[in-house]
């Protein structure tokens, strides 16, 4: 890409996008193509770094079948290869309003974790973990209200290391290999 990043930083609806998409909390976003007046057509868009590399793209369009819009997100490594990473589904009534919202993830991450090991110890996981991240919306009175939501976090043999899952009004934590370590439930609503 040539010319200013600042014209492609996207400022709105961004909480949606993947953190992998993400430079210093801004998305730099550039349409590609738009042929979503077409029956199976949608929209491309590249996401950019700082520098302008691609380091990822989303396809956006809409399920013929459920009706859902749905865009899918990916990175893109330094071989030209592209990873899902993840979705936002947004189904709406016979009237084209929003009903609800899904996002979900799963990405890799190569780096360093902490978290509570069985022995109740700070434990530190090196190396490629999974983050797998799920919520779920409501549309009511104008706005999005979280239902429920799950982020877990696995090591690379698939065995959890810990997670939170929130649904109606408890938040319940995990420690390794889904030991509950404990569950915390709103009284106020």
């Amino acid at each position: 890409f040539k010319g200013d990043l600042a014209d492609l930083e996207v400022t709105q609806g961004i909480d949606d996008i993947p953190d992998a998409l993400k430079v210093d909390g801004k998305v730099y976003r550039q349409l590609l193509r738009d042929d979503s007046g077409n029956a199976y057509g949608g929209k491309e868009y590249a996401y950019l770094n700082g520098s302008g590399d691609v380091i990822g793209n989303s396809y956006e369009f809409k399920d013929q079948w459920s009706g859902e819009t749905v865009t899918s997100f990916n990175t893109v490594d330094d071989s030209g290869m592209y990873m899902w990473i993840g979705d936002v589904r947004i189904r709406t009534d016979q009237n084209g309003d929003p009903v609800s919202k899904e996002v979900f993830s799963n990405i890799e991450i190569d780096g360093t974790l902490s978290y509570i090991d069985q022995n109740g110890e700070d434990a530190t996981y090196e190396g490629v973990y999974r983050q797998e991240f799920h919520e779920t919306y409501t549309y009511k009175n104008g706005a999005y209200e979280l239902e429920s939501s799950r982020e877990f976090y696995f090591d690379d043999s698939w065995n959890l290391l810990k997670g939170t899952e929130v649904r109606d009004g408890s938040t319940i934590e995990y420690g390794e290999n889904w030991e509950v370590k404990g569950e915390k439930i709103d009284t106020d609503g």
